[in-house]
């Protein structure tokens, strides 16, 4: 079982992953989400809602499930 620290990591490096060349900016315009928050999921400083990482993953044309491919 993974830490929460651990899979914050998981993600932020998943996140990143799938964002590509994609600014912080674009994928907060496009999925409505504060482009401070995006940072703070890119650097692992925030547990995202499942409601936050729906909206991630229409902006990135992905399914959600995605992001949890670690």
């Amino acid at each position: 079982m993974l830490s929460k620290e651990k899979l914050l990591e998981k993600f932020s490096n998943k996140l990143k992953e799938e964002m590509g060349n994609m600014s912080q900016e674009k994928l907060a315009t496009d999925s409505g989400l504060h482009v401070s928050y995006i940072g703070r999921l890119e650097r692992g400083d925030a547990c995202p809602s499942i409601y936050a990482v729906y909206k991630i993953a229409l902006a990135l044309k992905i399914k959600p499930s995605e992001l949890f491919k670690f």
